[in-house]
């Protein structure tokens, strides 16, 4: 296993300290039309003529780490000191479909040119002129356009960080027989009980290490149950036989009443049980996409909390992290609202469980300060690390945002009486402090900020200590895994008493090793196995002989999920698809098929007003394409609107394409469905599967054209809407018939597309490009050959045929 994730990492660090000493030409393009000289933007076009096709592989997924720093060296220099030490400016990759506008409205370059163009060895970047003095700020650089402009030499810089994996590998070498106990279930003890007086070598956590590593491997427990009952007294030698089990729910039946109210009711008490007796006090729940995990998931989370202690939740990625975040917040409010409505006048109410999600520290300081100076800002207060990464931070019950609301800022919700006690204490805590009022004023808009900067101000390292209060108090603690390794959230995680971990189809074993570590701590995963699995960079790719650069690259793709499924844990499957109205989950149910039988849930009904945008959605295409069959009585269904003859441009240096026909008819259709119906430009979501696809139709919308629907979210690839919904998706496949047996790419992964097909709440209308049989063709395709077709993107259309939901639009 530790072989899995070194040899992904260091094929590709190998290979970027080799394409660092590679030197390639290059040229510059203002981003806005202006003179060199006033501008700190700039596209970097960079020659890829000379660069070695044996690192084309390497490079695509390097390009795709976010860590790159581009070296500019001027040949024209003399110096020698000078024409060695080069300018380092931060860079990210940007696609064709993001330059077009700016070489086409400076004259450059026409759109064919720049289309034409992607089939070219050649990459594109945006790079800013950095403000540090050791990066060569003042660099002098000259653009296309300008009076003697020239070319440069430069090199890529990928700054490879080896942390990941080096705690992916300590995290499995943690299991060895001979290693020590890692500190956990010690936590919140302030809070929520006496210390434990259990040695870390004690008989008891040695058996736990045991059964955890028997756990880890699949080969049964026999041996150390019988090792274990040989110690126990003789009337007790049928229990030390038996696998231990754990109630991970709190004792009170009517708080475990009060927490069961967000699950079905058909659900509730065979959860209970699966709850109560969880073998090891470990556990697995699973279901299909919109059928309430993470609801679930939180539930027992919380559960646990109260139970337990102190509980560490987190996800594969930010976007799972802050949704997991969400819905245990949304259900602790519900739930403590329940407990209150209960108690007799003049018994002590309940508080909301303390959840905080956690975010890189200084970012939590900065984005602090800057909603001081302007609370309105919201996620917008998010620092912008640098010019090459996207900031993480959202301001919704991070640490920032539970100081506010103990400082009463006007930036976040007002204060509460349910609120968690550890938010109350801090309150009265920054009452009780003279030497906090002016902080106090400029939270709650008394003196502006300013005048708070002009005089005695509270540094950073007191923020800080007030975060650790907060965190002192937290009941769950939630953030991304990588993150629950780093300061403070590492020495939180060896107090924590259970974890529970959202999203596990898509967290490697290695990952949940690192938050779980090895005294069999109470867990709990949630997920999917048909969605997206664990990310391995070197996955089919081969070297010069043809061999795999990763021959354990398929044990990297198992997920912690599919693991201990395969081993035959039991599991708590959910069976009920509660989000989608009735009819739309049926096309993402067909195409993955092995999914067991559904049920639709009440919320599911079309006729409710959740739905609204559906049926209006729905209206809209029987006028526009009367060729479209209604969907059966009580029911919506998904549409695929055929564009033919689109072109799919795909860059083979970045791994990305886009296809502007496609992505205009798709925007043409929006623009169309909010100016003509009641549906708001809120409702509607555009996803598609590749990063410049996206940047093409953002590109789009900055047109007068399409003003209509500027406050529209902006679009987003398959990836980063993982673990969100919509109430209208509009998937962009960008692909086309011929695109997809030359690269096949995301549209062919059966994962990818099960995640496509099943962001959406009341419609779902699918634009792409395949071939389409005759009307006297259409009668003759059976359903067993939409069920065994091996292409899954083929499969979906002949299902779609089949129910005559196709609409072709001509060439444009």
């Amino acid at each position: 296993m530790t072989q899995s994730q070194v040899q992904d990492f260091v094929w590709l660090h190998a290979a970027a300290d080799e394409i660092y000493k590679i030197k390639l030409r290059a040229s510059f393009v203002s981003t806005s039309g202006s003179p060199s000289s006033s501008i700190d933007d700039f596209y970097v076009l960079v020659q890829l003529k000379e660069f070695p096709s044996r690192y084309d592989a390497a490079l695509r997924c390097l390009l795709n780490s976010d860590t790159l720093c581009l070296h500019i060296y001027d040949p024209a220099v003399r110096a020698p000191v000078d024409r060695e030490r080069p300018a380092k400016w931060p860079a990210r990759v940007v696609h064709g479909s993001t330059i077009m506008n700016a070489l086409v409205h400076q004259g450059i370059a026409d759109e064919n040119a720049v289309f034409n163009s992607s089939d070219e060895r050649h990459l594109i970047l945006a790079v800013r002129r950095p403000k540090e003095i050791e990066c060569r700020p003042n660099f002098n650089i000259m653009v296309v356009g300008d009076e003697g402009r020239k070319d440069y030499l430069v090199s890529f810089n990928f700054l490879a960080d080896s942390k990941p994996c080096q705690r992916k590998v300590e995290a499995v070498l943690q299991f060895h027989p001979h290693a020590n106990p890692t500190p956990r279930g010690q936590g919140g003890l302030q809070l929520f009980g006496a210390r434990s007086t259990e040695s870390p070598t004690s008989s008891n956590i040695k058996l736990k290490m045991r059964l955890h590593r028997d756990l880890l491997r699949g080969y049964g427990f026999f041996e150390t149950l019988r090792e274990n009952a040989k110690t126990q007294p003789p009337m007790q030698l049928a229990q030390g036989r038996s696998l231990p089990a754990v109630n991970l729910l709190p004792a009170s039946q009517h708080i475990v009443d009060a927490l069961m109210e967000d699950v079905l009711p058909r659900d509730r008490k065979r959860f209970c049980t699966y709850l109560s007796r969880a073998p090891l006090g470990f556990g697995l729940i699973t279901g299909d996409p919109g059928f309430g995990k993470t609801t679930v998931l939180s539930v027992a989370t919380l559960g646990m909390s109260i139970a337990l202690g102190p509980i560490y939740a987190c996800a594969a990625t930010d976007v799972a992290a802050d949704s997991f975040a969400e819905h245990l917040d949304r259900i602790s409010e519900k739930f403590t609202s329940r407990l209150n409505e209960a108690k007799a006048l003049g018994e002590s109410p309940a508080r909301r469980i303390l959840i905080v999600r956690g975010y890189d520290i200084d970012d939590e300081v900065a984005a602090f300060h800057k909603l001081l100076e302007n609370p309105r800002i919201g996620d917008k207060a998010a620092p912008p690390y640098n010019f090459a990464l996207k900031p993480k931070w959202k301001l919704h019950l991070s640490l920032a945002f539970w100081l506010l609301v103990a400082l009463r800022s006007p930036a976040v919700r007002p204060f509460h009486c349910d609120d968690p006690v550890g938010i109350q204490s801090l309150q009265s805590y920054l009452h009780n402090q003279s030497s906090l009022k002016r902080l106090r004023n400029v939270a709650t808009g008394v003196i502006g900020y300013q005048e708070y900067k002009n005089g005695h101000t509270v540094d950073a390292d007191r923020i800080r200590f007030m975060f650790r209060h907060i965190l002192r108090c937290t009941n769950i603690l939630c953030t991304n895994i990588s993150l629950s390794c780093q300061t403070p959230y590492d020495r939180w995680k060896s107090l924590a008493k259970g974890i529970a971990v959202d999203e596990a189809n898509n967290v490697g074993r290695p990952d949940l090793y690192s938050v779980w570590g090895n005294t069999l701590l109470p867990c709990l995963l949630c997920g999917d196995d048909k969605q997206l699995e664990p990310r391995v960079v070197s996955f089919g790719q081969k070297d010069e002989k043809g061999h795999s650069v990763n021959r354990l690259e398929d044990d990297g793709k198992l997920s912690a999920l599919l693991f201990f499924k395969g081993n035959r844990w039991p599991v708590f499957r959910l069976r009920t698809q509660l989000r989608m109205a009735t009819g739309l989950f049926g096309l993402c149910y067909e195409v993955a098929k092995d999914m067991p039988n559904f049920r639709y849930g009440p919320d599911c009904d079309i006729s409710l007003d959740r739905h609204a945008c559906g049926r209006e959605l729905e209206a809209f295409l029987q006028k526009r394409f009367p060729e479209l069959a209604p969907p059966l009585d009580g029911m919506l269904s998904e549409a695929f609107i055929n564009c033919t003859r689109s072109k799919f441009y795909f860059s083979p240096v970045t791994g990305s394409g886009w296809n502007p026909a496609q992505s205009r008819r798709a925007l043409h259709f929006v623009r169309d469905l909010v100016t003509q119906t009641k549906i708001t430009p809120a409702n509607v979501f555009i996803i598609t599967p590749y990063e410049a696809n996206v940047d093409f139709i953002e590109g789009e919308r900055q047109k007068l054209y399409y003003s209509a629907i500027s406050s529209m979210a902006p679009a987003a690839t398959v990836d980063d809407f993982q673990g969100r919904q919509g109430n209208i998706i509009i998937l962009v496949t960008a692909a086309t018939e011929t695109s997809e047996t030359s690269e096949p790419g995301y549209i062919s992964d059966i994962h990818y597309l099960c995640v496509m097909l099943s962001r959406h709440i009341s419609g779902l209308v699918i634009f792409g490009d395949h071939s389409i049989p005759q009307a006297c063709d259409i009668s003759d395709i059976r359903k067993d050959v939409a069920e065994t077709d091996k292409n899954p993107m083929k499969s979906m259309l002949s299902i779609l045929m089949r129910k005559k939901r196709v609409a072709t639009l001509p060439a444009a």
